[in-house]
Order: structure tokens, then C-alpha cells, then sequence
């Protein structure tokens, strides 16, 4: 009996080395290989992950200059209603008189008047677009954009730019040509 037990543990032991050392070893080999992937992809995600950081430092440093010329523009904005405030208030301070306008609308003919350029660039004659289209344009630079008929989608308005900004307000000067739909 004690013969036979002795062969069955070297059966046993002839298994373990064979077959489980074996599948341990191969798991170890598997698991160097799974380890090695997952650093390298790892490693993949954060050199991305900083490119998206970097990408986004760049867009908010170069918005945040943009918001800077918003803000200037603003102030500006701001600074010249308040003068225009300032001094209609010493005007009725020292005795000045309302003008027929300042308490409704003005009587009087308009501020600025323009006769804007229409151009027909399809070719399909001028089409304008009406009232009742509730399309708001500031046209004089108070900062309050009006209720205005405008032009079609398929023309557009000859425009002379002379500060060479690029923006159709044609309360500010003019110098270059451009056409703005």
C-alpha cells in the first residue's frame, strides 16, 4: 500500500510540474504581455490627454485675448453713452431745453439717413425683405438694433469700410469696398 501511495504522489507531483507549472508560467508570460499593453496604452492616453490640455490652454488663452478687445470695445461703448448722459444733464443743468424728441419719438427727420447699395448677385432681380420679417439692425451705433426691412438672402448690400475692420455697421467710417450678405 505504501508502494502505491508512493506512485500516486509521483503521479501527482509529475502533474504538478508538468501541467500546472507549465499554465503558470504561460499565465505569467500572458500577464507580462497584458501588463506591458496596458502601460503602453497608458502612456498613449496621457501624451493625448496633454494634447487636448495644451490644445485647450491655447483656445483659452487666445479667447480670453479676444475677450480682452470685447471688453475694451465694451468699455469704449460704455465710456461714450455715459459722456453723451453727462452731457445732456449739464446741458438741462445750466438751463438748456428739451429738444421734441427727448421724451418720445423725434418729430424731426431722421439723425442719418443712407441709401444702402442693393445688389443683385443671382441674377434674379433685388429681393428685399420686409418689416414683418422682425429683422433688427443697429444702423446709427446706439447700441439698440432697430426693426428694419433688409435685403434678400441671395443679394447683398455694397458696403465701404474705411477702418478695414470687416464689420458691416455702417455708422462707423468707410474706406474699403466689400460686399456683406
Amino acid at each position: 500500500m505504501i508502494e502505491s501511495s508512493l506512485d500516486a504522489k509521483d503521479y501527482i507531483d509529475e502533474i504538478y510540474n508538468d501541467k500546472i507549472n507549465n499554465y503558470v508560467y504561460s499565465l505569467g508570460m500572458y500577464t507580462s504581455g497584458l501588463l506591458d499593453d496596458l502601460l503602453k496604452n497608458v502612456d498613449t492616453a496621457l501624451s493625448n490627454s496633454k494634447s487636448v490640455i495644451d490644445n485647450m490652454l491655447s483656445s483659452l488663452n487666445k479667447n480670453i485675448l479676444y475677450s480682452r478687445v470685447w471688453l475694451n470695445e465694451l468699455a469704449d461703448n460704455l465710456q461714450h453713452s455715459l459722456q453723451n448722459y453727462a452731457n445732456g444733464l449739464a446741458y438741462l443743468l445750466n438751463g438748456g431745453v428739451l429738444p421734441p424728441g427727448a421724451c418720445g419719438p423725434d418729430t424731426g427727420g431722421a439723425e442719418k439717413t443712407f441709401s444702402p447699395i442693393i445688389l443683385d448677385l443671382d441674377g434674379d432681380g433685388v429681393e428685399t425683405r420686409s418689416l414683418q420679417d422682425e429683422i433688427y439692425f443697429d444702423h446709427d451705433g446706439n447700441q439698440f438694433a432697430e426693426n428694419t426691412g433688409w435685403v434678400g438672402a441671395d443679394d447683398g448690400l455694397l458696403v465701404l469700410d474705411k477702418t478695414v475692420t470687416a464689420s458691416s455697421k455702417p455708422e462707423t467710417s468707410y474706406s474699403a469696398i466689400r460686399f456683406c450678405r
